[in-house]
């Protein structure tokens, strides 16, 4: 009985998500594809893809990247504070959560994994270039 109950549960579930997702038709996604190529556009211009940029960043040569996180992280923090002080709500009136999270020491160890691992990614690349194709 409890499985059945279960089951119906997440099927109701799963028929709800099915209908959200047709709710709107194929087109109304272009919107979101013609942000994410300005977005793209924009980091080429900034050069936020560029390996030496990134490179530059590793060695302390230059503050470009930096800048470029910095200014994103205070974007952020900035417009979650505005969301939190103003009850901000989604374009369909819902209201937006933003639920707390628990700090764990692993959040920092994951972090200088994955940067340490970037790092060396980066640095690696040096060693497998021929000369003429880097950059100077």
């Amino acid at each position: 009985m409890i499985k059945e109950r279960e089951n119906n549960k997440f099927s109701s579930d799963t028929n709800r998500i099915k209908e959200e997702i047709h709710k709107y038709k194929w087109y109304h996604n272009l919107k979101y594809l013609a942000a994410g190529i300005i977005f793209g556009v924009i980091f080429v211009k900034a050069e936020v893809i560029s390996w030496f940029r990134i490179q530059e960043m590793f060695r302390l040569q230059s503050f470009h990247m930096y800048g470029i996180i910095g200014s994103a992280v205070l974007v952020g923090m900035i417009s979650v504070g505005l969301i939190k002080k103003f009850n901000i709500k989604t374009i369909h009136g819902e209201p937006i959560t933003i639920a707390s999270k628990k700090f764990s020491k692993g959040q920092i160890y994951g972090g200088l994994i994955f940067g340490f691992g970037w790092a060396i990614t980066e640095h690696a690349r040096d060693r497998f270039l021929p000369r003429s194709e880097q950059e100077p």
